[in-house]
């Protein structure tokens, strides 16, 4: 699973780094793209509620496929299948209750008895993704605007 992170003002950035994407190597915009990328994921790992576990060690920065109308893109987030339940813990859920289909109770094995319905209790929301992004906007900036200096300094 992936989130999808939109920062604002890209429209307007994207016109600047277009006329230095023309001169410059496609492949050292992706890597200065990635590497801002690295800065909020860094911030996700950070945030995440667990330490142990699959979740934190499966956010990565991953190229985007060329659907976008962005050439240079990369996607930030949680990989299934480790980080599968990220949108659970980004925003919490609600009380469930499981009712028997056709029967008229529920049993399991090492059950006490049959239940006509067991429920599960809620999980609060501990945001990790989205407040990992809007902290970092600022640095992703410097971070890319910095990178793309370096790569493309004659």
């Amino acid at each position: 699973m992936s989130a999808d992170v939109k920062i604002e003002g890209l429209d307007e950035l994207g016109k600047k780094i277009n006329a230095l994407i023309a001169k410059a190597d496609s492949a050292k915009v992706l890597a200065a793209t990635e590497k801002a990328g690295e800065t909020v994921a860094d911030a996700m790992r950070a945030k995440v509620a667990v330490d142990d576990g699959g979740l934190k060690g499966s956010i990565a920065v991953k190229r985007a496929r060329n659907r976008s109308k962005y050439r240079h893109e990369v996607r930030i987030g949680p990989r299934y299948p480790q980080g599968a339940h990220a949108h659970l813990v980004e925003f919490g859920t609600r009380a469930r209750t499981t009712r028997p289909r056709g029967k008229k109770a529920l049993a399991w094995e090492g059950g006490e008895h049959p239940v006509g319905a067991t429920g599960s209790g809620t999980m609060p929301a501990m945001p990790f993704m989205r407040p990992a992004a809007d902290e970092s906007r600022d640095e992703v900036r410097r971070v890319f605007i910095n990178e793309l200096r370096r790569l493309l300094r004659p």
